[in-house]
C-alpha cells in the first residue's frame, strides 16, 4: 500500500464477489486500518449480478459509501441469465438506487441474439431513475450483416429515448453519450493507473488480461503484462510498472488493425475507444481488431454524435440548467 495514491480505489470484482462477503468485509478493515496509518483515504466498488445484496449487504456497502456496479441485461435478463432472475434483480436495483450514500451504476451486455431488447433495456432503466448506465455489446461470437444492422436500429431508438429523458431531466445517463474531454488517442491504461490482484495471487496491469491468458501462457503473460505474483512483488512497484509502459503503449488505438488496414490511417481514430484486449477475446490476436468490431464502434460513435448534436441544438434553443455535473 505505500506506493498508492493518497485517494486510491479498491474494486471488487469477480464471478461474484458477494458469495465471499466474509472476505470482502475482511479486506474492506484492512485496507480502512492501513489508509489510516499511512494517511491515505479507500474509495471502494464493486460489480454484482445482485442476487446477494442482503439487507446486511446493503448496509455494509452503505457504510462504506461504495459505488456498486449492477449486471443487468434488462428486458434481455431472462433470456441470457438465469429464468426469472429480472424480478429480482429489479428489487435489489431500487435499493440499491434509494440508498443515498450508495452510488448505483447499472451495466447490461447484449448479443447478437439479444441485440433488438437494447433500446427497450435502455427505456426501462431510464424510467427507473437509474442515475448512471452503461453497455457492452459481446464480441465472443462474430456479428453478421443481419445483427450490426439491428444494432443501428436500436442505437436511432436509444438516441430518442435518451433525447427525451435529457428533455425532461437535463441528465445524461447513458456514460458514453456524455461531453467527451478533448480528442486524444485512446490507449491502454493497464499498469498506468490500475492493478488487477487475481485469486491465484497474480498481479496484472487490468484484470482483462487474467481472463484473456489461459493454460501454460499464463505464466509468462503474467510477467509480460504485470508484476508476476504477489510475492514477486518489486521492492519498487513503480519503476516495475515504469519498464512494462512500452508494453501496454503498443495497445493503444493508432498502433492497432484490421485486416483492412492500419488504425491510425482512420479518420475516426481519436474518437475511437476499442480496447484491445476485449477485441481479442473474439479469437483475434491481440492487437488485431475483427472487421465487425470495427463496424459496431462505428455504429456506436456515429450515434454518440447525433444524441449530442440534438443536446447542443436543444441547449442554444432554450438554455436550462443541467441536473448535474456529470452531463
Amino acid at each position: 500500500m505505500p506506493f498508492l495514491t493518497r485517494d486510491y480505489h479498491l474494486h471488487f470484482t469477480g464471478g461474484e464477489p458477494l458469495l465471499h462477503f466474509a472476505r470482502l468485509q475482511k479486506i474492506v478493515a484492512l485496507a480502512e486500518a492501513e489508509s489510516r496509518s499511512l494517511h491515505k483515504k479507500a474509495h471502494y466498488s464493486l460489480t454484482t449480478n445482485g442476487s446477494l445484496v442482503s439487507d446486511t449487504v446493503l448496509r455494509f456497502l452503505s457504510r462504506y459509501r461504495f459505488t456498486v456496479t449492477l449486471s443487468f441485461d434488462g428486458t434481455a435478463q431472462d433470456i441470457q441469465r438465469q429464468r426469472d432472475s429480472g424480478r429480482l434483480v429489479l428489487s435489489r436495483l431500487e435499493a440499491l438506487r434509494d440508498e443515498a450514500r450508495i452510488r448505483l451504476r447499472v451495466n447490461s451486455v447484449f448479443t447478437p441474439k439479444t441485440i433488438p431488447c437494447l433500446s427497450e433495456s435502455v427505456r426501462l432503466l431510464l424510467d427507473l431513475n437509474v442515475p448512471d448506465l452503461d453497455f457492452n455489446l459481446s464480441v465472443l461470437r462474430p456479428w453478421n450483416r443481419v445483427s450490426l444492422s439491428k444494432l443501428e436500429g436500436q442505437m436511432n431508438r436509444v438516441v430518442d429515448h435518451l433525447f427525451g429523458h435529457f428533455l425532461r431531466t437535463g441528465q445524461v445517463a447513458l456514460e458514453t453519450f456524455r461531453e467527451p474531454g478533448p480528442k486524444m488517442i485512446f490507449f491502454c491504461a493497464a499498469g498506468r493507473d490500475r492493478l488487477a490482484f487475481t485469486p491465484d495471487g497474480r498481479i496484472w496491469g487490468c484484470h482483462l488480461f487474467s481472463d484473456y491468458f489461459r493454460g501454460k501462457e499464463r505464466v509468462a503473460a503474467s510477467r509480460r503484462y504485470g508484476l508476476g505474483t504477489l510475492s514477486e512483488l518489486p521492492g519498487d512497484p513503480q519503476a516495475a510498472l515504469a519498464r512494462l509502459a512500452p508494453r501496454f503503449e503498443r495497445l493503444a488505438v493508432d498502433r492497432l488493425a484490421t485486416s483492412r488496414g492500419e488504425c491510425f490511417l482512420c479518420p475516426k481514430v481519436e474518437q475511437c475507444t476499442v480496447c484491445p484486449v476485449n477485441a481479442a477475446f473474439s479469437g483475434s490476436p491481440l492487437g488485431r481488431i475483427p472487421l465487425y468490431v470495427c463496424r459496431i464502434r462505428r455504429i456506436m460513435m456515429k450515434a454518440e454524435d447525433r444524441f449530442r448534436r440534438r443536446v447542443r441544438r436543444a441547449t442554444r434553443e432554450c438554455p436550462r440548467p443541467r441536473g448535474n455535473s456529470r452531463d
